[in-house]
């Protein structure tokens, strides 16, 4: 996300990676004002997350990835065996189970692929 409003800016961005965490190690003053300003960051977002305010992860941003669900579990990848799997598989796994009267926590010794 942050790539995208990267391009979307007018203003030319020159990237500049600063090592997380170096405060550990090194005292605060001894940092460079980068390292200083990544240390703040963090102790705010601490700060936040120590108050308890829930991050709100639906709604969309601009150039955020969308995420597809399927039963509450985010579909990431091979899209299509995924949702076949939640929506056909399980149901036919635990028909299977019932009607073959095998234990649903047995199920892994059972072929799946014969019952495909």
């Amino acid at each position: 996300m942050i790539k995208y409003h990267l391009k979307q800016s007018l203003i030319q961005w020159v990237k500049k990676h600063v090592k997380g965490h170096q405060d550990d190690h090194k005292n605060f003053k001894d940092l460079d004002e980068w390292s200083q300003s990544n240390v703040l960051a963090d102790q705010l977002a601490d700060a936040k997350l120590r108050l308890g305010n829930i991050v709100n992860t639906n709604c969309i941003l601009a150039g955020q990835n969308w995420t597809l669900r399927c039963n509450v579990k985010k579909i990431t990848g091979a899209v299509e065996r995924l949702v076949r799997n939640n929506l056909h598989e399980e149901p036919m796994r635990k028909r299977w189970c019932m009607q073959f009267g095998i234990p649903e926590d047995e199920v892994s010794a059972v072929d799946c692929d014969t019952f495909k």
